[in-house]
């Protein structure tokens, strides 16, 4: 018996990596260096939206505001 409700494809880090570089109206640049590599792969992993990722990296990338829950915070320790 087939289950009758399909799976969501979900952005691989490739995918995500493609879909960065298909912008061209950014401000600042964004390097893919081989910490944030590993560090997407490591969200893919734990099974994060990279799409939700990919959201705050453009509006940074455009230098546009953020909203209100993924504002910085100030760190301690």
């Amino acid at each position: 018996m087939m289950d009758s409700t399909k799976k969501l494809k979900r952005k691989t880090p490739n995918d995500f990596f493609k879909s960065l570089e298909s912008h061209e109206d950014f401000i600042f640049n964004v390097y893919n260096t081989n910490t944030f590599k590993k560090n997407v792969r490591l969200c893919y992993k734990r099974n994060l939206d990279l799409d939700l990722l990919e959201n705050v990296i453009v509006k940074l990338a455009r230098n546009e505001e953020l909203p209100a829950n993924n504002f910085p915070h100030p760190l301690k320790g």
